[in-house]
């Protein structure tokens, strides 16, 4: 084995494969295929897809769910017993506190990463992720390098800020929403 080649051979234990729990839905079809245009390798798993849940916690580093909020205590029942000190698991909704009890229960490490963009976005130029660490690990790191990279802006808050914040902007947007419908509304 040649010098450059030693090298090169470290470098990938330290690439991360990617897994996608709700693979096949927009979100997780973006992160798909944002992370394979990295060049990493990525497992998915859905509804209908040949692998399963647990066997792409077992094959992955790091782990994203990207779920309708009430799949997801389900999911962490059923993949729980499988999650390593190393993992990371990532889950991408856009309300946190709820699942407090069900993530600290874990062993591994736990990001609650909410993207405030949508499936259609073409790059992440720009584009913001809230980033609240519930538990630390050494992934969390490479991740945020990695959006960085392609130009997205992270922001650290806590879990509680996050709910609060969001409480906030969600209730505003229902609100122009319901002004604009009965607004038009003659009387």
């Amino acid at each position: 084995m040649s010098f450059k080649n030693f090298f090169k051979k470290e470098e990938m234990k330290e690439k991360p494969v990617f897994g996608i729990i709700g693979g096949l839905g927009k979100m997780g079809n973006w992160f798909r295929s944002f992370f394979e245009k990295q060049g990493f390798e990525v497992l998915i798993s859905d509804k209908e897809t040949p692998l399963k849940n647990v066997e792409v916690v077992l094959g992955s580093d790091i782990i994203f769910l990207s779920l309708p909020f009430g799949q997801i205590k389900l999911v962490l029942e059923e993949i729980s017993p499988f999650l390593k000190k190393e993992h990371l698991l990532v889950e991408i909704s856009s309300v946190k506190k709820p699942l407090f009890s069900s993530f600290k229960k874990l062993n591994c490490g736990v990001l609650f990463c909410h993207p405030l963009f949508g499936p259609l976005v073409p790059s992440l130029k720009n584009q913001i992720f809230i980033f609240s660490v519930f538990k630390k690990n050494k992934w969390i790191a490479f991740l945020k390098k990695i959006f960085k990279r392609e130009k997205a802006k992270i922001f650290e808050i806590s879990v509680s800020e996050h709910d609060y914040q969001m409480s906030l902007i969600q209730g505003l947007c229902h609100f122009l929403n319901l002004s604009f419908v009965f607004g038009k509304k003659k009387v």
